[in-house]
């Protein structure tokens, strides 16, 4: 079950981690804080840093195409050129996978757990997602992302499926 929402590399074993410490993963796709997986995975006391690796192809962005929120492509999918297109496209970014690292207070790398992004992507190079919070007893950890393939264009400033904003320029699917 583990790797039904993780892909994890943790040099520590899980084993180990069950005796240690649980915490719930929730990742707020639709709306509503429902818990998406709940296991022993990180150790408490230990940093997790979250983050995002692009991994768009220059066939994501094609010169010339048409951008969901305004505008022309000017360059292709090759970073970090593709992000030129913030240019002509103000709401330009491009989803990726998220992963979780793990890191000792003494700085050793105990290993980074790749989220599935059938489940939850982020939007390359945005700001607003990604910030871990624990919840007050300690066994929960949340963060925000969008339930969108990788590799979709302008989905962090696309609307809201239900809630519709007129003068919003982005022509993508509206995504949770």
């Amino acid at each position: 079950m583990l790797q039904h929402f993780f892909k994890a590399q943790h040099s520590r074993g899980f084993a180990s981690t069950l005796q240690l410490g649980v915490v719930t993963i929730a990742a707020v796709a639709t709306g509503l804080a429902s818990p998406v997986y709940a296991a022993s995975f990180f150790i408490p006391g230990d940093l997790i840093v979250s983050g995002s690796t692009y991994s768009g192809t220059a066939s994501t962005v094609t010169v010339g195409q048409p951008l969901p929120g305004g505008g022309t492509a000017i360059a292709n999918g090759t970073y970090p050129g593709v992000f030129n297109n913030e240019k002509v496209d103000s709401s330009f970014g491009i989803t990726s996978p998220i992963f979780l690292q793990e890191i000792t207070t003494s700085g050793m790398n105990v290993g980074t757990a790749n989220i599935d992004p059938s489940v939850i992507t982020t939007s390359f190079p945005s700001k607003s997602e990604l910030a871990l919070n624990l919840t007050p007893d300690g066994t929960g950890l949340t963060f925000m992302g969008y339930a969108s393939p990788i590799n979709q264009l302008d989905v962090s400033n696309s609307n809201t499926p239900g809630i519709i904003e007129p003068g919003n320029p982005v022509t993508t699917t509206p995504t949770y």
